[in-house]
């Protein structure tokens, strides 16, 4: 009996084993089915997936091949290549230049109207810097503005070139003396010997300017001790009856401010003889003379009616700043690329071809 049921449950256990064997690969294969379809519907999804990407990635290349021709093309910039000449020792011989401003009761005619003060292009980029940017601050802490030339709006080099053989040129009142272009030797230092009775206000507006001129001309400017005798330029601040001695046959009457200055033969000042009248401005014109009347010493004798603001506007002013295109017309007359003796029109072609072309 127990022979029999023990061979009834080996058979039994077979056959179990053999149908949830069976069963077990049917619902597999049902399974694998689904997993199939699936799969199925997966792989297309995907596909679709891959296509827009593939479109996106495509469009996206392209866009940023555009941005980099267009990025390489406006950062491609213009070599410029300085025509640089040599400094010659200046000559002892004399020629006088004078520059004067009248007092107001005699002031220069006032009938010729003035040009707009402050010269703007009228499409101009907006990136690029304006006039008025180029201060006396932004040339000591920033340099010449040649060494950035490309970061300035060029109608504003362009009005300077146009306004420089007015005031470089020449002699407003000797029609005689050429329009060429003077100045000193930047080897040679400017050794300032004061008379009369300057303040400590006098000198402050000496030294507001005197580090942009140095810094826009490479020029030496440096006082000298009293009684020396060592000294290039004469700064005068007297009262104005003290002028006929100071200037002798160079005196011109009635005038508030003058300077003489002399070059020699090839062109270079070398000695300079200033006066400022104390007893007849009042401190803010005072202020205007002794700016004017040095910087023009320097290379710049003439006035003009182009822009009320400027420094050199012919009519009596008392501007207590120079206008960007004064500072700019400075800094033209120091460039290594031009020479002395050169006609100042000559002078605007070399400048224009190193600042623009």
């Amino acid at each position: 009996m127990n022979i029999f049921w023990g061979k009834v449950m080996k058979k039994a256990k077979r056959y179990f084993v053999l149908l949830f064997s069976t069963i077990f690969i049917i619902i597999s294969l049902s399974s694998c089915q689904d997993v199939l379809d699936d799969l199925k519907e997966i792989s297309k999804s995907l596909e679709a997936i891959t296509y827009s990407e593939t479109s996106e990635t495509t469009a996206g290349n392209k866009t940023g091949i555009t941005t980099k021709s267009i990025q390489e093309t406006s950062e491609k910039e213009t070599v410029f290549v300085p025509r640089t000449q040599s400094t010659a020792k200046p000559k002892e011989s004399i020629s006088p230049v004078i520059t004067q401003k009248n007092e107001i009761a005699n002031t220069k005619t006032t009938e010729v109207s003035t040009i707009e003060t402050t010269p703007e292009s009228t499409d101009q980029n907006d990136t690029l810097l304006k006039a008025e940017s180029f201060t006396r601050e932004d040339i000591i802490a920033n340099g010449p503005l040649y060494a950035r030339r490309d970061q300035f709006d060029p109608q504003f080099i362009e009005d300077a070139l146009e306004y420089f053989p007015e005031i470089a040129g020449g002699n407003e009142f000797d029609p005689s003396i050429p329009e060429v272009l003077n100045r000193w030797d930047t080897t040679i230092p400017i050794k300032i010997a004061t008379f009369g009775e300057p303040t400590t206000d006098d000198f402050a507006r000496l030294d507001l300017i005197i580090p942009a001129i140095e810094t826009l001309t490479a020029l030496d400017i440096q006082y000298v001790e009293a009684g020396s005798t060592d000294y290039n330029f004469e700064f005068h601040v007297t009262p104005l009856d003290k002028f006929e001695d100071i200037f002798e046959e160079h005196y011109v009457k009635d005038n508030w401010g003058l300077v003489v200055h002399w070059h020699d033969d090839d062109g270079y000042n070398y000695y300079a003889r200033m006066a400022v009248s104390n007893d007849y401005p009042n401190r803010e014109e005072m202020n205007h003379l002794i700016m004017e009347e040095f910087i023009q010493a320097l290379g710049l004798p003439n006035d003009s009616y182009r822009y009320e603001d400027s420094l050199f506007q012919q009519n009596w002013t008392a501007t207590q700043e120079l206008m960007p295109i004064d500072w700019l017309l400075l800094e033209f007359v120091y460039r290594p690329e031009l020479t002395t003796n050169m006609s100042v029109h000559e002078c605007v072609e070399i400048l224009r071809e190193i600042y623009l072309d």
